[in-house]
């Protein structure tokens, strides 16, 4: 796939495309991984020399593997400590040098204009949880702010999408929770502060997987689906780039 790395480090020789999105990705991969092609398409800023921030990373530090795999200088964060786990995977890849690590909440970034690149991955909904939808948006200020001026948001989102996502998330996975997922309008509103945002959906079939062969058959699906046949409302991914 175009934009998952532009070179291999040695430690990285023996993953496969499938496996290293597995690893940048976590999940679905059929459906997230059009991020990666969008935000190669769309980003602004010169990814092989960039200060980059990963928020939210959680278990899997997926973007900050892929990240510095493109050459940038990541800071991997996540609330708590960035686990032996992720660190012992960015270091298989042969990029644990381009990587540190901190504990941090988004809510607390300052305004210093420290970054080039922030990117994040189906966090917002963890943020909002029980409809806390004013802690979401003081999230996007708060990246906002922690752009360099023409800085670049790289974001992949779950969303609302249609009842029937509902009803299925509130079952399984992170709704059962009370996740908060934003609606497509609600995402406008908070991407209020960036001057440009390209942005796309994608995902419809795909959340009804509930094995790596079912989701790649559904993603197939979606591939024909979500381009001619369903409205974006009904999509339950959003990704993009938004530019400070």
């Amino acid at each position: 796939m175009r934009g998952l790395a532009t070179t291999f480090d040695r430690g990285a020789l023996d993953a496969t495309p499938h496996d290293l999105l597995v690893d940048v990705l976590g999940w679905d991969v059929v459906t997230w991984s059009r991020a990666l092609a969008w935000w190669q398409q769309h980003t602004t800023v010169d990814l092989t020399r960039s200060r980059a921030l990963e928020i939210g990373a959680g278990e899997s530090g997926g973007l900050s593997l892929w990240l510095a795999l493109q050459g940038c200088d990541v800071l991997c964060t996540t609330p708590g400590n960035v686990s032996e786990r992720v660190r012992a995977r960015h270091r298989r890849y042969g990029v644990g040098h381009r990587i540190r690590y901190a504990s941090l909440d988004a809510l607390d970034l300052t305004d210093e204009q420290a970054f080039d690149v922030i990117a994040f991955k189906s966090v917002l909904g963890g943020i909002g949880t029980g409809g806390k939808v004013e802690r979401q948006h003081q999230t996007m200020t708060r990246l906002h702010g922690a752009l360099a001026c023409g800085g670049n948001l790289l974001f992949a989102e779950n969303l609302a999408g249609t009842r029937a996502h509902a009803a299925l998330r509130s079952r399984f996975g992170a709704g059962k929770d009370l996740w908060q997922y934003p609606t497509l309008r609600e995402m406008d509103r908070l991407l209020a502060p960036f001057s440009v945002v390209h942005a796309t959906t994608a995902g419809f079939a795909g959340a009804w997987g509930m094995n790596d062969t079912q989701r790649r058959l559904s993603g197939a699906v979606d591939a024909f689906l979500c381009r001619w046949l369903v409205p974006a409302s009904w999509q339950y991914v959003m990704l993009g780039v938004a530019i400070r």
